[in-house]
């Protein structure tokens, strides 16, 4: 009996719990490219240092997941038939388009307009070097500018240094970058998003049926 009720759940809440995985591990990849891209390697523990586990991310990593259940439940795909390698070219795919477009102006106007390029990854290993996200500095310093605003008191707004030890400054730091998150997310369609994951599966299932192919037909 409990076996029959743990497998509805699963077939029922298919698409959510797929969804949550997948925003939990876009959200870790995209906390490992914002930390390379905005903050330089060092261990002052004193300084303010992103991290998606944070209460204060909690709005967008629901938003996030909420989205992407909606767009994928809509899709069809299915999820109970993917593999942990489909899900890595999802979150790669995902996780570098939105960061481009969170810190690039002038990729996210140019997407509005023009279909997503697909990354070139292996279909059957987790183990290969991840395409590097390059972003312009000029485009960097007006991020920047953004998280690291602060307003002392009135009519006086700051742009402070990310290794201010002043943890106040540092939560505020964190609610300036999920306001950036969200309203990046919000900018973000389902139509685009459901062509980025279609997209990404359509080639790997290609890859993979193209190497099934290629065995078959060379086979003794």
């Amino acid at each position: 009996m409990g076996i029959c009720i743990s497998l509805c759940c699963i077939i029922c809440c298919k698409h959510s719990n797929y969804s949550i995985g997948l925003s939990r591990a876009i959200c870790d990849k995209m906390e490992r490219q914002l930390r390379t891209i905005l903050q330089p390697i060092d261990f002052n523990m004193k300084r303010w240092h992103i991290s998606f586990d944070k209460k204060a991310f909690s709005q967008y990593n629901n938003a996030l997941t909420r989205r992407l259940r909606d767009v994928i439940k809509s899709m069809g795909l299915p999820v109970l038939n993917l593999s942990g390698h489909t899900m890595d070219h999802f979150v790669v795919n995902l996780s570098t388009y939105i960061v481009k477009t969170l810190l690039d102006d002038d990729y996210r106007s140019l997407m509005n307009d023009n279909v997503y390029t697909i990354l070139d990854l292996p279909h059957d290993s987790v183990f290969y070097t991840h395409p590097k996200i390059e972003i312009s500095s000029t485009s960097i310093d007006t991020f920047n500018q953004k998280i690291y605003s602060v307003t002392i008191s009135e009519n006086n707004v700051e742009v402070l240094l990310p290794d201010n030890p002043n943890k106040v400054y540092h939560k505020v730091f964190d609610n300036n970058l999920q306001t950036q998150l969200l309203n990046n997310l919000q900018n973000l369609t389902d139509q685009k998003l459901a062509e980025i994951i279609g997209l990404v599966y359509d080639a790997f299932v290609k890859k993979v049926d193209d190497e099934h192919n290629t065995l078959r037909n060379n086979s003794v």
